[in-house]
């Protein structure tokens, strides 16, 4: 699980009990599926559902194929193997999308990107919705994923408030 580093965004708390704001952690996660030598990797970041305050869904941030193993990838064979794309559940539809090397680098500018308003609102809920909700991927697990990120941010927090505090003490 990346993106840890969502915790401190503005906008990101919720109300407890009292009624008091408490910070929330909404991770980026990655969710990769394998068939064969082949896997589909979605970059996923929760999002406010929009039927119920204080749950979560997420949006699909961009999603691409690639071959299984950590091996390099010939960039002209990239394209039979991987695909990205960036899209936004909020709106139900994807921003844009291209076929890109996967890896860390940074994507070619000379590579060709283009809208996705183009993309079937049907296609999105069946490609993007139906297929990970069909693996576990629901509002409940985003609940849970919210419920874990923000215990474990809170903790790293108050572990290095104890530090400082050690520190200063010196």
């Amino acid at each position: 699980m990346d993106g840890m580093e969502e915790f401190e965004q503005e906008g990101q708390q919720a109300h407890d009990d009292q009624g008091n704001l408490t910070p929330v952690s909404r991770p980026l996660f990655t969710v990769e599926i394998e068939k064969g030598n082949e896997r589909l990797c979605f970059e996923l970041e929760l999002v406010d559902a929009h039927d119920e305050h204080g749950q979560f869904d997420y949006r699909v941030e961009e999603f691409y194929i690639a071959p299984t193993g950590s091996g390099e990838i010939d960039p002209y064979e990239y394209v039979k193997w991987g695909m990205k794309i960036i899209c936004f559940a909020v709106d139900y539809r994807v921003e844009e999308f291209y076929i890109a090397p996967t890896g860390s680098g940074e994507i070619d500018p000379k590579v060709y990107s283009s809208s996705g308003k183009y993309i079937d609102e049907n296609l999105y809920n069946l490609l993007f919705l139906k297929f990970l909700e069909e693996r576990g991927i629901d509002a409940q697990f985003c609940e849970n994923l919210v419920r874990f990120s923000t215990h474990y941010e809170h903790a790293q927090y108050v572990a290095l408030l104890q530090k400082i505090k050690s520190f200063v003490s010196k």
